[in-house]
């Protein structure tokens, strides 16, 4: 949001940069970026970031926020841009950072189908797929290898992610290992 510098004692004669930005993210916080995937969790929207002014004696002429929005690959990125645009109004200007594509791989493809018979054996219940709503660098690689069959496959707890006190355990890291190698075996042979 940008407004316009005054001194503190007189900010009748300013733009506060900062109540433009609270207005702006009162609306997102209501701003639906649109309907859920039937595989994948209703789009999110989350503001992680913001900074604005350059001292507290002056009205600030700037605020700038971060907003990260995960979709899906049912939704246009246009779009939402578009519809967050006009819900708010021209004392916002939006721009880009980074622009990526959900990644969905269909669970009946055969390689898939392999990657779950090699993981069962380490799990007690039978493996079926989830939808995890977090940046990979898949949709950035997919693309470039021309859009092959994809699992997020990793020893960790997807709950833990960004925490605190983040851990893994190391016999799941051993066992991580073990099963790469298995894939990347697999893979040549199935090629």
């Amino acid at each position: 949001t940008r407004g316009k510098t005054a001194h503190g004692a007189m900010p009748e004669l300013g733009i506060n940069a900062i109540y433009l930005a609270a207005e702006a993210l009162g609306k997102i916080q209501h701003f639906e970026p649109g309907a859920p995937h039937p595989l994948m969790k209703k789009p999110t929207l989350n503001v992680g970031r913001i900074s604005g002014g350059l001292n507290i004696n002056s009205v600030p002429d700037q605020t700038q926020f971060d907003v990260d929005i995960r979709t899906a690959p049912n939704l246009q990125h246009a779009t939402i841009r578009q519809n967050l645009t006009t819900a708010l109004g021209n004392t916002v200007t939006i721009s880009t950072l980074v622009d990526l594509p959900a990644v969905l791989s269909e669970a009946e493809n055969n390689w898939i189908t392999h990657v779950y018979r090699r993981c069962q054996p380490l799990h007690a219940r039978p493996v079926e797929a989830k939808i995890v709503p977090y940046f990979t660098d898949a949709s950035l690689l997919l693309p470039a290898l021309g859009n092959p069959p994809c699992v997020i496959l990793g020893p960790g707890e997807p709950a833990m992610a960004h925490q605190t006190d983040e851990y893994c355990l190391l016999t799941r890291l051993a066992q991580a290992e073990t099963l790469y190698g298995e894939l990347l075996t697999d893979w040549q042979v199935m090629q």
